[in-house]
């Protein structure tokens, strides 16, 4: 299978292998990227964050200095590269600064859609 050396699905959370970082964790870890901003997708006491600029307010509001040591801010479109891994956040429209997460390694595109809404 093609995710099986990309994606890993751990305790922690969704692992991307390549890029060192996880997809909406569930516990602490060294970088994360976060679609949005609800308690099941967002918790604090990441050292790296990747998220929009409304969904790391709304992670500030909750969890204060613990929201994440730095924050990485990417605007829907933007491409940020992780390690060997391009990342760009898609707008979800599931509520304000929520994302879909267009993950690029190696000419092959992946997509983690956290939740979304189709209208």
């Amino acid at each position: 299978m093609i995710l099986e050396y990309f994606l890993e699905l751990k305790a922690t959370g969704l692992y991307c292998a390549v890029g060192d970082f996880y997809l909406d964790p569930q516990q602490p870890v060294p970088t994360a990227v976060i679609s949005h901003a609800h308690a099941d997708h967002a918790i604090g006491g990441h050292q790296q964050v990747f998220a929009t600029e409304a969904t790391h307010a709304f992670m500030d509001l909750r969890y204060g200095k613990n929201a994440g040591k730095v924050k990485c801010t990417l605007a829907y479109h933007e491409k940020a590269l992780i390690k060997e891994v391009s990342v760009t956040l898609i707008p979800a429209g599931h509520i304000l600064g929520s994302a879909q997460v267009l993950m690029e390694y190696q000419g092959i595109k992946y997509l983690y859609t956290g939740d979304f809404k189709l209208q």
